[in-house]
């Protein structure tokens, strides 16, 4: 069990990212790649209801097992629990979870690329590590930073980013704010 922080940040310009996150001590640890995502609940949402999560998620036929526990809402950024697990066969975990009641109730896409800083001599300031991806999904690019919030906060002033920009909630909530405004039936956010 660990416990993830992290923020996302819309991105307007995703081409002039990597450059950006170069400037800032990142380093790119993985290729452009592409995920597929699925929630699963129970039929009457228990796991949302409790501000919980289970995902199954896809990358080059390996699959991820994660449950993630409810956010901590005394925090500047978002912070939960997160307990994750790789799994042989992606399909025969769905059919698992299927058979034990669960059902898929958001499916999302999107490419990721990776980045990571490590600490740096010169900045003694900022003592930690610190991820940065780039997720291009089919509403929009998001950078998501994950890590300590002590490492977080100083690279979001040095990047420029205010505390308006800061993004806490899920793809799901994100997906349906856009379906909302744009005047959109809500269902899954996958690419055609």
């Amino acid at each position: 069990m660990t416990i993830e922080t992290e923020i996302k940040l819309k991105i307007d310009d995703v081409l002039m990212l990597p450059a950006i996150l170069t400037r800032n001590g990142f380093k790119k640890v993985k290729d452009r790649y592409f995920e597929d995502n699925v929630l699963f609940d129970f039929p009457a949402n228990a796991l949302r209801e409790r501000g919980c999560a289970l995902r199954v998620r896809t990358v080059d036929h390996q699959a991820t097992l994660t449950f993630k526990g409810p956010a901590r809402v005394d925090t500047r950024f978002k912070s939960r629990e997160e307990i994750e697990t790789f799994v042989a066969e992606g399909e025969a975990l769905k059919g698992i979870l299927s058979g034990l009641g669960l059902v898929p109730v958001f499916r999302y896409q999107k490419y990721r690329t990776e980045y990571l800083r490590s600490p740096m001599p010169k900045d003694e300031w900022i003592n930690g590590e610190l991820l940065a991806t780039i997720d291009e999904t089919p509403i929009g690019a998001y950078l998501e930073l994950e890590g300590e919030e002590s490492v977080i906060t100083p690279i979001l002033t040095r990047m420029g980013y205010r505390e308006s920009d800061l993004i806490r909630s899920t793809y799901i909530t994100i997906y349906k704010c856009h379906c909302e405004v744009e005047g959109l039936h809500f269902g899954d956010m996958v690419f055609d």
